[in-house]
């Protein structure tokens, strides 16, 4: 058998979670940056607008800060410093909270899901769904901050971003 060398002091042939520990916050970090890179041009304010996602403390005291009902996830938005004149579009065309969340959805920042009646989760991506999203209509759907997004939102509790994930239906072991 091979081993591999997966972390700087150490050989083995099974990955832990110490080894996905050692590389989440970096790629985070870079996916967010992505991000901000790639969308910018439609949302110059993107990156205000997505560090702001991160967890306030009430959140992180609830551990409610990644996972929101829609009315909660449009509080937040609503509660998010604007920029002057507002979070506009490169249109120009200033956005309202909705603006806001269907974008988030579309760039795959919020995925929606729905916990079905056996505790399993249901997640729908842009790409698979659009019209989640439209005029944000009540589909029965949750939204939450896609996990590649957390570490660079709140790096100092990796811990609670483990306990904060749930596998989807199709991801189950």
């Amino acid at each position: 058998m091979q081993h591999v060398k997966l972390s700087k002091n150490q050989q083995s042939s099974i990955i832990q979670t110490i080894d996905f520990e050692s590389i989440f916050e970096e790629y985070s970090q870079g996916r967010i940056q992505d991000t901000i890179n790639e969308f910018h041009s439609e949302l110059p304010e993107i990156e205000q607008l997505l560090i702001n996602m991160k967890p306030n403390r009430k959140e992180r005291t609830t551990k409610e800060g990644y996972v929101y009902k829609t009315a909660n996830l449009l509080q937040k938005l609503e509660n998010i410093p604007k920029p002057s004149g507002g979070f506009r579009f490169a249109s120009g065309k200033i956005t309202n909270k909705q603006d806001l969340a269907a974008f988030l959805y579309k760039i795959n920042f919020l995925t929606a899901r729905k916990e079905t009646s056996d505790k399993s989760i249901i997640r729908k991506y842009f790409e698979e769904n659009r019209y989640l999203t439209s005029r944000f209509a009540d589909f029965g759907f949750d939204w939450e901050i896609h996990p590649a997004y957390r570490w660079a939102l709140q790096p100092d509790s990796l811990e609670d971003i483990f306990m904060s994930l749930e596998l989807s239906a199709d991801e189950q072991v």
